[in-house]
């Protein structure tokens, strides 16, 4: 990363006007710093193509760009689909609003693409989410919500076939 840390990158990046605007369409978030998405995808390709790993490990979470990142760097390094699994069950905890979500459900088409050898990643949320609140709902089952976000209507039918 040439010498500067990620929160450096971003901070250069940010941009007051538009973390306002982005502010009012993500309830729930005050870590919000104003980086556009084009700028995440560039640093997440970046990370993609070095050491993914250790910028993975390396990487922060306190800033809602930071989470964004990690879903991006998730979904576009070049993995096994075991590894990705293993990832993917660390990530969905820190999935606390849609926009997250969304980003990280694009890029998990290894699932769509791994369907041959049985990719399990019905179990490896439902694991990871059992217990976990949805922040924007009462009463609802984040773990159902997050299977059906990940998985799409195949995970139901997957889950089925499992038991």
């Amino acid at each position: 990363m040439n010498g500067i840390t990620v929160r450096e990158q971003l901070e250069a990046l940010a941009e007051p006007d538009y973390q306002k605007f982005a502010s009012s369409l993500i309830p729930n978030i005050d870590n919000l710093m104003g980086v556009r998405l084009p700028a995440l995808r560039r640093i997440a390709i970046a990370a993609a193509r070095s050491d993914c790993r250790a910028w993975l490990e390396d990487v922060g979470s306190e800033a809602f760009e930071e989470i964004m990142l990690q879903a991006m760097v998730i979904g576009y390094a070049e993995m096994e689909p075991e590894e990705r699994l293993r990832y993917v069950a660390d990530f969905v905890p820190k999935i606390d609003n849609w926009s997250v979500c969304d980003r990280f459900c694009l890029g998990l088409k290894f699932a769509r693409d791994n369907q041959a050898p049985r990719m399990d990643v019905y179990s490896a949320v439902s694991q990871v989410g059992a217990g976990v609140r949805h922040p924007l709902r009462r009463r609802h089952d984040a773990r159902a919500f997050y299977q059906r976000r990940l998985c799409g209507r195949r995970a139901e039918a997957l889950g089925r076939s499992l038991a």
